[in-house]
C-alpha cells in the first residue's frame, strides 16, 4: 500500500457527497501539518499495520480545517482487458478544529411552496455543520400533531443548503407552529420557529418566524 493525503471538501447537496483536491489547494486544508510513517508497506494476510501521525498545526488558525490520509494499493493490470488498471483506496478523514471555533448556522429565506415549507440553512461559522435535524408541529393549543426529520447534511463555512419539509396531508386547516431542531454536535443546537396557516386547499401560508 501507499499513503497519502490529499485536501477535502464537502459538495453541493451536502448530503456527504465528498470531492478530493491535490494538498494545499483548497482553503482549509490542513495535510502540511500532518507527518505520518510509513508511508510505503505490505500487509500479509490476517495481520495489521500500525500508522503513527503527528499534527504541527499553526498557533495563529482558527476553525476548522480538514484533509483525508488515503491509503491505496498498487494497480493490477487485468489480462482480460489489455492496459485497464484498477486502484482500491480507503481513507481516514481528519478533522482540525481549534477551541474558538464558530459552530452557528442561521436559517433564513423561510417560505411556503404549495404545500411544503421551504428555508434556506447558512453555517455563519467556520466548521463544518453535521447536523441531525428534527421537526414538530403544534396546533393553537399547544398539542403535536405530527414529527419527522429533516434530512442530515455536511455544510462546509460560508454554504448553505435548502431543505423543505412537506406538511402531512392529514393536518386539518388551521393556524400552526413548526419548531425546527438542528442537532449540530458538541451539545449545541439551532431552534427556529415558525408560524404557519394551511389553507382549506392544502397550500400553506407563513404567518411568523422566531427563534
Amino acid at each position: 500500500l501507499n499513503a497519502y493525503i490529499e485536501d477535502l471538501v464537502y459538495q453541493d447537496p451536502f448530503d456527504g457527497t465528498k470531492k478530493f483536491f491535490p494538498m494545499r489547494t483548497t482553503k482549509r486544508s490542513c495535510g502540511e501539518w500532518i507527518s505520518f510513517s510509513p508511508m510505503d508497506f505490505t500487509i500479509p494476510p490476517e495481520t495489521t499495520q500500525v500508522i503513527n501521525y503527528k499534527i504541527k498545526a499553526p498557533s495563529t488558525i482558527s476553525g476548522g480545517y480538514y484533509c483525508v490520509l488515503f491509503f491505496e494499493n498498487s494497480p493490477d493490470k487485468l489480462e482480460i482487458n489489455k492496459g485497464l488498471t484498477i486502484a482500491t483506496r480507503i481513507g481516514s478523514l481528519f478533522f482540525i478544529e481549534t477551541y474558538d471555533k464558530i459552530k452557528r448556522g442561521v436559517v433564513e429565506d423561510v417560505g411556503a411552496q404549495a404545500k411544503e415549507i421551504t428555508f434556506n440553512l447558512r453555517n455563519s461559522g467556520n466548521v463544518i455543520l453535521l447536523s441531525n435535524g428534527t421537526f414538530y408541529i403544534m396546533d393553537a393549543e399547544g398539542l403535536v400533531k405530527n414529527r419527522g426529520e429533516i434530512e442530515k447534511f455536511y455544510l462546509p463555512p460560508e454554504e448553505k443548503i435548502f431543505l423543505k419539509i412537506q406538511i402531512d396531508e392529514n393536518i386539518l386547516a388551521g393556524k400552526y407552529t413548526i419548531v425546527l431542531t438542528f442537532d449540530l454536535e458538541d451539545h449545541d443546537i439551532l431552534v427556529k420557529e415558525i408560524d404557519f396557516l394551511k389553507e382549506t386547499n392544502g397550500n400553506i401560508k407563513i404567518l411568523e418566524v422566531r427563534d
